[in-house]
């Protein structure tokens, strides 16, 4: 084997090895692939077949919530540079989603692409934009911050738990010193997809934090019935804001003390 081969092989014995896959049913796959945002999540992509020829991808709203998560606003220039990054490889916006569809046999092409644009997209905060917390983020986290201060948690806020898969960015941190620890995350815009997201989250953050639980606090009047499911069958501890004033309560019956 020469060194052309053996630089090829290696490469893609390691892409390999890096990816994950998850089949969701016969017709819809979720690839995780081994490239990071700046905020150091991955980039993932839910593949769909639409016939035996015809294909879709989404990033299911990742891109766009990098961006938010990272308290940038999408409009003015900064929304122009990322609609001219996305046509460019001939992905359209369908609400937050990118969205890109190909032919079968375009697939693995069209896959590099979207992921190469999605990582651009993801982190053109760092060069575009400004930054602006929304309000009612801002808000909520004061509210919780306030909570804990009244009660004397030793909380920490914007702590990175390293998950199985990936690291993920907590608002709000008990370390688990003898006793049980959390991890609370402020949902402002509880979407369905944000929801499914910390799902996932939560999940690979108790893979490896396996005295920690997981909290929620979101805007009950945003809320759709699905995304309270979604989180009340998925999270520990699911905190509606219109019942913050019961935190405290919630997390002394999941073994969680101010003490």
């Amino acid at each position: 084997m020469n060194l052309r081969e053996q630089i090829i092989n290696k490469y893609e014995e390691a892409q390999r090895g890096l990816t994950e896959v998850q089949q969701i049913d016969e017709n819809n796959v979720l690839l995780s692939l081994p490239l990071h945002f700046s905020a150091n999540t991955r980039v993932e992509l839910a593949i769909t077949r639409i016939t035996e020829h015809y294909c879709a991808i989404s990033d299911m709203a990742q891109t766009l919530g990098e961006l938010k998560d990272a308290g940038y606003g999408l409009g003015g220039k900064l929304k122009e540079k990322i609609k001219g990054i996305a046509k460019s490889a001939g992905i359209e916006f369908a609400g937050n989603h990118l969205v890109r569809k190909c032919s079968a046999s375009e697939l693995g092409e069209a896959i590099h692409a979207f992921a190469d644009v999605a990582k651009t997209i993801g982190d053109a905060y760092l060069t575009y934009g400004s930054r602006q917390r929304p309000e009612e983020e801002d808000a909520l986290v004061s509210r919780v911050r306030r909570i804990f201060a009244e009660e004397k948690y030793p909380v920490r806020e914007k702590q990175q738990l390293n998950g199985k898969i990936e690291a993920h960015t907590i608002d709000f941190y008990i370390s688990p010193n003898g006793t049980k620890g959390l991890a609370l995350a402020v949902l402002p815009n509880p979407l369905r997809i944000i929801a499914e997201a910390w799902g996932f989250k939560a999940r690979d953050i108790k893979s490896t934090n396996k005295n920690t639980a997981v909290a929620v606090v979101y805007d009950s009047s945003r809320a759709k019935d699905e995304s309270r499911a979604i989180l009340q069958s998925t999270i520990d501890i699911p905190v509606p804001s219109n019942a913050i004033g019961d935190l405290t309560k919630r997390l002394s019956k999941a073994g969680i003390s101010s003490h």
